[in-house]
């Protein structure tokens, strides 16, 4: 399930961050509690969430956006892919 900027920010005791479910038949969905791996800052924008099972575990992936600085390079790596055509 893709859900779009559902994450969000609540501070409380229990979590601070919640992804908000929709389901059929209750308005405004649920929302729960989710525990990220790494804080996610004020600098960035939740943009999708991804829910997903593995096994008998559910995981979010949380797609971010942020601004970074464009870097100027002084040198260029280059590798050989081993493709011919």
């Amino acid at each position: 399930m893709i859900l779009r900027r559902d994450v969000y920010r609540a501070d409380t005791k229990l979590t601070p961050y919640w992804l908000k479910i929709p389901i059929h038949g209750v308005r405004g969905g649920i929302n729960v509690p989710i525990k990220t791996h790494e804080p996610i800052t004020e600098d960035v924008v939740c943009r999708e969430a991804k829910i997903i099972r593995k096994g008998d575990e559910w995981f979010v992936y949380i797609t971010v956006e942020k601004e970074v600085e464009e870097r100027n390079p002084k040198s260029i790596l280059a590798i050989d892919l081993g493709i011919r055509c």
